[in-house]
């Protein structure tokens, strides 16, 4: 997914259209939050179209943990300047789970998983020319679920 994520982010900041997203189910740690795309074959999918008219070059790399995607093609708008927002709009506290185990003596816990809230984050994208804003509108709403915390109590 990583690798779905940052075409995404690219496809973005080219201003194509995206015909098919799905964020993850918990936040990922290689793009903000909002800006991540799944994909689990033949299942979840991302997709977008070349809107631009002019053949478009996807060129990628990894490297070291990394990986970089550029977008080639004619760029018709120099002044054109995309900028991608994300406003976390709720937040979903974690719950706490004990579970009983025989592998700890009697009132004695232990945390097996910590928690992590989860959120819902609005992504926009604001469309600037020459530096002045035109438009600004909302382009996806991503939920993420908690992470419950994990408490081992003994019998």
């Amino acid at each position: 997914c990583q690798g779905s994520s940052t075409l995404y982010c690219a496809v973005l900041y080219a201003d194509l259209n995206v015909t098919e997203r799905v964020n993850h189910s918990m936040p990922v740690g290689y793009v903000p939050a909002g800006m991540d795309a799944t994909i689990a074959t033949p299942y979840i999918d991302f997709k977008f179209e070349n809107s631009t008219g002019y053949p478009l070059k996807i060129e990628a790399s990894a490297a070291g943990g990394t990986m970089k995607i550029r977008l080639l093609g004619i760029d018709t708008d120099p002044s054109k300047e995309i900028v991608i927002t994300n406003k976390k709009i709720e937040t979903i506290p974690f719950e706490t789970k004990e579970v009983e185990t025989d592998k700890l003596p009697k009132d004695e816990k232990k945390i097996k998983q910590n928690g992590s809230d989860g959120s819902v984050v609005e992504t926009y994208k604001t469309v600037k020319i020459g530096g002045a804003e035109q438009s600004t509108v909302k382009i996806t709403t991503s939920r993420y679920a908690q992470i419950p915390k994990i408490v081992e109590t003994g019998k």
